[in-house]
């Protein structure tokens, strides 16, 4: 449950100007630890070679959200010094 309403904290997050650095570091730390169970628990996330389960595809699609924020991250304007 954690998971889920932080992953939904992130997708209204990453559309607000000026909060786009805070949501890509909220969503490291959840890629984080949405990819523990390939290391932990290989046997719920794969059902055979290279053909995951339903955990194991809703973990896989998450590469699709790291392309996202890598593309935000791109076009960000460089942090003033202070």
């Amino acid at each position: 449950m954690f998971l889920g309403g932080l992953e939904m904290c992130i997708g209204l997050l990453i559309i607000m100007p000026r909060w786009e650095r805070f949501t890509i570091l909220l969503l490291c730390v959840h890629m984080a630890t949405t990819f523990l169970p390939f290391v932990f628990l290989p046997g719920y996330v794969w059902q055979g070679t290279l053909t995951p389960t339903l955990e194991g595809q809703y973990i896989i699609k998450n590469l699709v959200i790291i392309a996202l924020a890598i593309g935000i991250a791109t076009h960000l304007a460089p942090m003033r010094k202070r």
